[in-house]
């Protein structure tokens, strides 16, 4: 008896150290109504890379502006831009479980908001990586850094409907890859800095446009005045141009300054931020792909995730010394062809 007093004891304060979410699950709703699903979460085909990758939510069919509405009652910890997912919510339900919104239009919430079940939080769009409206919705019960799990399993009838189209339950590095990505734009910096130089750039230019406009018309009546003073004192069958020919090409060359003149700053903000990577890209064969690369060095970085992530998903499911060596050479000799 006493065996048993103490084996009860035991259990009930191991249970008291339990975090309250495991004791009870919480049961949400669809964030879209009604609930279509247009991609379950689990392993798929990219809609914009074309590669096999992670997808960490459930992709919810809505049009333009059509409303989003909070899973559970819960409090805003995150509404704004998010590389990747646009406009993104996050909404803590207490302890580590959290529910992400993204690709909406617009958002009407804001951080440190109280939200109930079913309120509002957003408007439906297509921003980030999107390819049309619908809600990117995202169950996170090990913390906003931790791997997202089927929203299927909190939400009633939402793992039928992805199981209906092959989907639902996928898992993420425990039991299976790593999807490497970039999720921190941290090339917004420098386009914003390079913006505000041109910025800068064009309104000094713009100011002095007045002054050397002036400046230029009276030189443009100096040299009609010369020129024209030169063509009459030269005899007829010495002037090869003759005066209509000269009057036209100096009025091409006229207009062709004033163009440049009072569009300078345009030309010297686009050539700033389109011109010099499209003119450098030239020499790589493709301008499109390396002037996006050099907008966004984010491009770049991925690219070379998607290069060594092989080597590490290989080391982390390889079974001995031997198969990790395997595993480098042939990475290895991918990348110098690559190179």
């Amino acid at each position: 008896m006493r065996r048993m007093y103490l084996l009860v004891t035991l259990v009930l304060t191991l249970l008291s150290f339990l975090p309250a979410s495991s004791a009870a699950a919480i049961t949400m709703i669809s964030p879209v109504d009604p609930m279509v699903v247009t991609s379950p979460q689990g392993y798929r085909i990219h809609p914009i890379t074309g590669k096999y990758t992670y997808h960490s939510g459930v992709d919810l069919d809505a049009d333009y502006g059509d409303p989003i509405h909070a899973a559970a009652a819960g409090t805003v910890t995150y509404a704004g831009w998010m590389q990747g997912y646009g406009n993104t919510v996050i909404i803590n339900h207490g302890g580590d479980l959290h529910t992400l919104y993204g690709h909406n239009r617009t958002l009407y919430v804001a951080v440190g908001q109280p939200v109930a079940q079913g309120e509002v939080i957003a408007a439906a769009g297509s921003t980030g990586n999107s390819t049309g409206p619908h809600c990117h919705f995202e169950v996170l019960p090990n913390g906003i850094y931790g791997d997202p799990v089927d929203p299927g399993l909190y939400v009633p009838g939402l793992l039928a409907l992805e199981q209906e189209q092959g989907g639902g339950l996928g898992l993420d590095f425990h039991g299976h890859t790593k999807d490497w990505v970039v999720t921190n734009d941290f090339a917004k910096p420098i386009s914003d800095l390079v913006n505000s130089i041109v910025e800068v750039i064009t309104t000094g230019l713009e100011l002095l446009q007045g002054y050397v406009a002036k400046i230029f018309f009276v030189l443009v009546a100096i040299d009609l005045a010369l020129g024209g003073m030169s063509k009459a004192m030269t005899p007829t069958s010495e002037d090869r141009e003759g005066l209509f020919k000269w009057l036209v090409r100096r009025g091409l060359f006229y207009g062709f300054c004033l163009v440049l003149l009072y569009n300078w700053g345009d030309f010297v903000g686009n050539l700033a931020l389109h011109g010099f990577p499209a003119l450098g890209a030239l020499a790589g064969g493709d301008p499109s792909a390396a002037e996006a690369a050099v907008s966004d060095p984010t491009k770049i970085v991925q690219k070379g995730m998607n290069i060594i992530a092989p080597v590490f998903n290989g080391v982390i499911h390889s079974n001995g010394s031997s198969s990790v060596i395997l595993l480098l050479l042939g990475s290895t000799g991918s990348v110098l062809l690559m190179l």
